[in-house]
């Protein structure tokens, strides 16, 4: 008895020394944010003057107004940024939601007490811009140094042995920031294995389910996930249920993860005692179709100056290094099945198709290859040696960029298939089409060289089903790394 209240005492120490430690992160990130946006504000006021009061844009000044870092604090507690443990991309968006309703807050405060003339409203939007960043990223590392510290560290034990729960366990290995560390898996179908490599890591199996309590407390295992394949409800509901009295939290993979899983809510029916899962399918929206257009439009205006320097060099190394046109024209499936001109820098020589069929005729490897991908990763001998470099990098598709000023594409969405593919893509097809094809996607931004056609269209088809403005966004910023990096290019 008294051993098990000094380690929940220890236990909320340490949970306490983790929230003491983000509050001070979020400060350190507040000052640094008001920091850089006071710089940027005296840059433009030294490049543009004006005959302002010095103390206006002093950081003196700013760092003695202490009620914009306590409402944006209030505004973190309230959405339980101290506490809850979510990856890096659900969190960036809390940072986002949070930052932007408590500037918004004040912004509102200023031009209601009239007090614009002595705080700076440009330098307020700066720092709203800055502290979207800056919070992000001192907490990403901020979290990964706790963890190593043990302080965000939950040991965590997975239920079940199969290919989902070994997934789940190399998510919480590479994803530190999540605080959850995986001591092993529980399962009663092991007699053949003892451990499971996942990653870096030799994790055992210790036991079979009925083991748990006894696990549990021997590891001080604070967190249970639960990953059963060929099992029941009312099975996995009792596992569940006697979990509860050893751990805080108990996890439940559904069974029926194909369906979409980012456009869901949950809804409980408090006196039937019954929960509903509610699918939105948010494309079929008319209002969030309208959001994605200003989207893309306003993407692509921002970007435009700059895309066209860059196909204007482009284009000039192409004429001068291969014979052809410097674009390409080609039949795509666009939006419910219509066909567009899709328009793409030329990366390979005139007669492609004679090269690829003699090439594929000569090397049966290939020829499986180009079966089973339908494109060739390791050579294709029909991209010129500029062609490469530019597939590498993505910036072939940089002049569809007028496919969405025309309406005919998006920024972001799957990938525009060719007339030929459409037999092939079978109970994709008419997910798919749903959306406009996009210059990048979750494909482009997933290692597009390692998956097969099938495969393809399944990452396609889930994006379509789980759309949102934030699914845009991610994949979009995403698509910056994986250009700097060059993967995924053939």
């Amino acid at each position: 008895m008294v051993f098990n209240m000094k380690k929940e005492l220890k236990k909320n120490i340490r949970k306490l020394c983790g929230v003491f430690f983000l509050f001070i992160l979020d400060i350190i990130a507040y000052y640094l944010s008001l920091f850089l946006a006071l710089t940027t504000r005296n840059f433009i006021n030294f490049v543009f003057p004006k005959k302002i009061p010095l103390h206006i844009f002093s950081f003196e000044y700013y760092s003695s107004i202490l009620w914009i870092p306590a409402v944006i604090i209030m505004v973190f507690i309230f959405e339980r940024l101290y506490t809850k443990r979510v990856p890096f991309w659900e969190e960036e968006k809390s940072i986002l939601k949070s930052i932007s309703l408590a500037m918004l807050f004040v912004f509102f405060f200023l031009v209601i007490r009239g007090v614009t003339a002595t705080i700076s409203r440009l330098t307020m939007l700066f720092l709203w811009f800055y502290a979207i960043f800056v919070f992000s990223i001192l907490r990403y590392f901020g979290k990964k140094l706790l963890f190593n510290l043990k302080i965000w560290k939950e040991n965590v034990i997975i239920i079940g042995i199969d290919e989902k729960a070994i997934n789940i366990a190399k998510s919480f290995i590479k994803q530190k920031e999540l605080g959850y560390n995986v001591v092993g898996f529980l399962s009663d179908d092991h007699e053949s294995k003892s451990s499971i490599q996942v990653l870096e890591k030799n994790l055992k199996i210790l036991g079979n389910i009925k083991k748990a309590k006894y696990i549990l407390n021997k590891f001080n295992v604070n967190v249970a996930v639960i990953s059963l394949e060929n099992y029941d409800y009312p099975f996995i509901s009792d596992i569940a249920k006697s979990l509860q009295r050893y751990v805080d939290t108990v996890m439940i993979r559904p069974v029926f993860s194909e369906i979409a899983q980012l456009n869901t809510e949950l809804h409980y029916m408090f006196f039937e005692k019954i929960l509903l899962i509610k699918i939105n399918n948010n494309l079929r929206s008319i209002f969030n179709k309208f959001i994605k257009f200003c989207f893309d439009y306003a993407v692509a205006i921002m970007v435009l100056p700059f895309f066209l320097v860059l196909i204007g060099v482009i284009s000039l190394i192409i004429k001068l290094t291969s014979k052809g046109p410097v674009f390409i024209f080609q039949d795509r499936i666009g939006e419910k099945g219509k066909i567009f001109k899709c328009i793409k820098f030329r990366t390979m020589y005139e007669n492609s198709n004679e090269i690829l069929k003699e090439y594929l005729s000569k090397n049966r490897e290939a020829a499986l290859e180009w079966k089973e991908y339908k494109k060739l990763k390791k050579f294709d001998p029909r991209v010129t040696k500029i062609g490469r470099f530019l597939r590498r990098t993505s910036l072939d598709e940089l002049p569809q960029i007028f496919n969405v000023l025309k309406g005919e594409m998006s920024i972001v969405g799957p990938r525009p298939y060719l007339l030929e593919e459409r037999k092939e893509m079978e109970e994709f097809l008419n997910i798919i089409l749903l959306a406009k094809p996009g210059i990048t996607g979750l494909w482009q931004v997933s290692g597009r060289n390692d998956f097969k056609f099938k495969e393809r269209m399944e990452l396609e088809a889930w994006y379509v089903e789980n759309w949102s403005i934030w699914l845009d966004i991610i994949i979009l910023l995403k698509t910056f790394l994986v250009i700097l990096k060059s993967n995924g290019g053939y």
